[in-house]
């Protein structure tokens, strides 16, 4: 452990400190989306997630800090994607990997027709954003990727592993966005099975989250935030927790980048 990791390891310790809350068996979710430090453009991150009964939705989108409306691509491609979810799952949830294949498409094409219209006379390229979703159900858990975000998850009592990797585009410092014209061609969609505990970041958290350059998912900085939201539950105390962990000094001195974050944990009594 590095010792910038060691700091942020004793940062999220110390701010994740409170007292247990019981659990049950549905899921505990906390998510915060915040401004970085590097300009004064307003937070070009968002997220939404919808807990259904005992399904869980998650999406989580970066627009792009070149694009002038980027803000508004991410905002309204999380909260069409999380609508798009709700609607398909309420109706059936897909039993297969073609079904749901399918299903995931569709919800990326809901999202990229929402950017269209909120366009309008401006360029599509000016909503520019990712667009990561998760999806977790009783049977399975499953990952749609178009662009850099990350998705860790874990099984009961055993390590944490990639379910969602960065995409990188053809150059340095790309990736791929909703708006890209080969858009639908790009999304990646992944199947694991069941999980009891998962944390969705956008790229900004990357330098803090991850052991370059395999990605490796790096326990001191999820494992203490998985178990705080899990002892603490959800809610508005434990956001707004998890937001002066991600606007603190130690964070912001690895980050000047826009972050998002969202824990889920699966009750387990």
């Amino acid at each position: 452990m590095t010792e910038e990791n060691q700091e942020i390891n004793e940062e999220v310790m110390e701010n994740m400190s409170d007292d247990s809350k019981p659990c049950s068996k549905t899921w505990h979710v906390s998510g915060v989306s915040v401004q970085g430090t590097w300009e004064s453009k307003p937070c070009q991150d968002a997220h939404d997630y919808r807990v259904l009964g005992d399904c869980l939705i998650i999406a989580l989108a970066d627009g792009a800090g070149s694009a002038p409306f980027s803000e508004e691509g991410a905002q309204r491609a999380t909260k069409v994607a999380c609508d798009k979810m709700e609607d398909l799952l309420t109706a059936k949830v897909p039993s297969k990997k073609r079904a749901w294949k399918k299903f995931m498409r569709s919800v990326f094409d809901q999202a990229k027709e929402a950017l269209v219209a909120q366009a309008g006379d401006r360029d599509l390229r000016d909503l520019a954003t990712t667009l990561t979703c998760v999806v977790a159900t009783p049977s399975q858990l499953v990952v749609t990727q178009l662009g850099d975000g990350l998705v860790v998850a874990r099984f009961t009592a055993e390590a944490l592993f990639v379910a969602g990797k960065p995409q990188r585009g053809e150059y340095a410092n790309s990736t791929y966005f909703l708006t890209g014209d080969r858009a639908m061609k790009q999304i990646v969609v992944q199947f694991y099975e069941p999980v009891q505990a998962l944390v969705a970041i956008t790229d900004g958290l990357l330098n803090l989250a991850v052991e370059n350059p395999d990605c490796v998912p790096f326990a001191p900085f999820f494992d203490p935030l998985i178990n705080f939201v899990e002892r603490q539950g959800a809610g508005k105390e434990t956001d707004n927790k998890l937001a002066d962990f991600l606007r603190s000094e130690q964070v912001c001195k690895r980050t000047d980048d826009d972050k998002t974050l969202v824990v889920a944990v699966r009750g387990q009594g």
